[in-house]
């Protein structure tokens, strides 16, 4: 659990930064309530991350330093974070809502849920601490991710007026999901014992 915890945090530490790019380019009331919201949510989640870590033995310093880049994180990882940075600095809006609040965020409620069911396992170890703040950003994802995915998909409905646009929205979600699973999978494999 350490190593992907630890490798994924740098990109949970950016998220609020992924959705500040894109507030940049909001023209409406609707959008831009639901990106600062959105932002401010985000930004406690980076919190609850550090305090999963540290329930499974991880330091905040550690953790901050390989926010910090003071730690390398593995390729996939760091892909996932350029593709994001870049959707979100250079795509349209749309393209950024659709790559981060919809395909993102409306893939991890889903994730939260499996990881919980997982998290019970490592109850009587010694050197995991289960307790509410360790599960505190898996709990919140796994109720409240089925919302920022609706609210999203408007936002992309509104901006996204063209088959051409439509297309791009749908590729850069796309690559977003690639490049999470990606991460994932490799920050897992990377840190799980051979047997």
């Amino acid at each position: 659990m350490q190593g992907w915890i630890l490798q994924l945090y740098p990109f949970i530490y950016d998220f609020p930064k992924f959705l500040a790019e894109g507030l940049i380019k909001v023209e409406d009331d609707f959008s831009r309530t639901f990106l600062i919201e959105n932002i401010r949510i985000e930004k406690a989640h980076a919190e609850h991350w550090i305090w999963m870590g540290e329930g499974f033995g991880l330091t905040r310093q550690q953790m901050l330093d390989v926010a910090e880049g003071k730690m390398p994180v593995l390729r996939d990882v760091q892909s996932l974070t350029d593709w994001m940075w870049r959707v979100n600095t250079k795509g349209t809006l749309a393209e950024a809502v659709g790559a981060t609040s919809f395909a993102i965020e409306g893939v991890a409620g889903a994730l939260a849920r499996k990881v919980s069911n997982g998290f019970e396992s490592y109850g009587d170890r010694p050197d995991v601490d289960m307790n509410p703040k360790t599960y505190k950003w898996v709990r919140e994802h796994s109720h409240y991710d089925d919302e920022h995915p609706k609210f999203a998909l408007e936002i992309v409905k509104q901006y996204a007026i063209t088959e051409r646009m439509q297309r791009q929205v749908m590729n850069a979600a796309k690559r977003s999901l690639e490049l999470l699973n990606l991460a994932l999978l490799s920050s897992t494999q990377m840190f799980t014992p051979r047997q």
